[in-house]
């Protein structure tokens, strides 16, 4: 079954997480300096007065996340390993979310999509969840004699925030709780959905060099391991500097890629009820070419809000790939 593919030359943003009736999501952090940018029905406003760098604060980089209170302004933010307040300072117990080791090798933030998010409960606590590296991992495979090119993480580890705590600056109650270790997982593809009840959230985490998928069921009260599934495609691309793993609106798709030089798409139909992932596609992306380069790998993908298009970034282009198209 063939696919068409359409070059778009237009920015997108969409929200593909569920937050159902909240405003959790309704502004983003957005660039090293941290403008806000505030989302509504009609149009798309970028405060530059949330300026983190400026204010003393540290730069977000490539893996930043924040979350908003519940009338849409911003509670909390992260660079990956750090929790910050909305004016870009650490808030209690909130610094250093990994070893001091992979803190000084990472220069203090994270330099990789995906590295940490918020998934907010309604009892005011918050989970943080971040991938990050052990030293062992870092001196054997990242700089030992079995590095292939690749740098792997080998840790999926979360926090527990009380957002009310500090009289509602929040604080972090519990560290680097370990859900995954001691093996090979992607520095990105991580995502959550809401669950069927509109309350949990299923937590999903690529592994590396292979086809598994770790699947989480985060409660109001902990997080459970709901075991391993597999997509059918090998996946052993030669590099991994970046790469996304996303779902659509309403939670029932997902879309996973890697940047590996590979210009490979995965899709699955998603169960928010059961957590399963089923029929699975495998999209080619096609090889563009800018001036004398070529534009071959994949670094990014993102669902239309309704859900008929996926949009694949490359480094010079975006493709619009249509859902809907059989033909």
């Amino acid at each position: 079954m063939n696919k068409k593919l359409f070059t778009i030359l237009i920015c997108f943003i969409s929200c593909t997480t569920l937050y159902s009736q909240s405003y959790y999501g309704k502004s983003w952090v957005l660039s090293t300096f941290g403008f806000n940018t505030k989302f509504s029905i009609n149009n798309i406003v970028i405060d530059t007065n949330i300026v983190s760098y400026n204010n003393g604060g540290k730069p977000l980089m490539d893996g930043h996340a924040n979350i908003c209170d519940t009338n849409g302004n911003v509670h909390l933010m992260s660079d990956g390993l750090n929790i910050y307040d909305k004016h870009g300072f650490a808030i209690e117990d909130g610094d250093t979310l990994c070893s001091e080791y992979f803190y000084l090798n990472q220069n203090g933030y994270a330099h990789y999509d995906q590295a940490g998010f918020f998934l907010p409960m309604d009892s005011g606590k918050c989970y943080f969840v971040n991938v990050v590296s052990t030293e062992k991992n870092i001196d054997s495979v990242w700089y030992g004699p079995q590095f292939t090119g690749k740098y792997p993480m080998d840790v999926l580890q979360y926090s527990v925030i009380d957002m009310y705590g500090n009289n509602g600056v929040g604080k972090v109650i519990k560290r680097t709780i370990p859900l995954v270790e001691n093996v090979k997982i992607s520095k990105t593809q991580t995502m959550a959905c809401r669950h069927g009840n509109g309350k949990d959230w299923w937590l999903l985490k690529k592994a590396l060099d292979s086809n598994h998928v770790y699947t989480f069921l985060v409660t109001q009260d902990s997080i459970y391991f709901k075991g391993i599934q597999r997509m059918p495609f090998a996946q052993n691309g030669k590099i991994d500097y970046a790469g996304q793993m996303m779902f659509n609106n309403d939670g029932t798709k997902l879309a996973t890629t890697q940047f590996d030089w590979l210009g490979q798409v995965y899709l699955a139909d998603f169960d928010r009820c059961y957590g399963t992932l089923s029929n699975f596609q495998q999209i080619s992306v096609p090889t563009q070419t800018l001036g004398s380069e070529i534009d071959s790998t994949t670094t990014g993908l993102c669902f239309s809000p309704n859900g008929k298009f996926l949009y694949v970034s490359k480094y010079a282009h975006i493709l619009q790939y249509d859902l809907q198209n059989k033909s």
